[in-house]
């Protein structure tokens, strides 16, 4: 779970911004994150180079951004700091990825991808 902390300045920097919130577009499968691509404004990212399942886990298991942006402006963070409903919808988007709530890193690997992927 990342809580956006930073924002963009005309110069090109990061300012920071506290308490600024939770961002929580991509907590999906792969197939719905691919739907999602392919259906919102950003058409320059509706490209095969960002729909790749592969790329699309590595991003994730990774902490990194999905569409190359440079610095992200997020910071992981202990995800047991938030409320309680959030930690349990950040513990529920984990086991849909199949990633650890705590590491963001794979987890039973063998039993979670093919529902990540949307094998089922």
């Amino acid at each position: 779970m990342h809580k956006n902390l930073f924002q963009p300045t005309p110069q090109g920097n990061y300012s920071q911004i506290p308490d600024a919130g939770y961002h929580l577009s991509y907590g999906l499968s792969v197939d719905d994150i691919i739907r999602k691509i392919e259906s919102f404004s950003h058409q320059e990212y509706n490209s095969p180079k960002f729909k790749n399942r592969e790329h699309i886990m590595r991003s994730i298991t990774n902490e990194e951004d999905l569409f190359y942006r440079g610095q992200s402006g997020r910071l992981h963070y202990d995800y047991k700091k938030v409320p309680v409903p959030l930690q349990k919808l950040h513990e529920d988007l984990c086991k849909i990825q199949g990633v650890s709530p705590i590491t963001g890193k794979i987890t039973n690997a063998t039993s979670n991808l093919n529902e990540f992927f949307g094998n089922s």
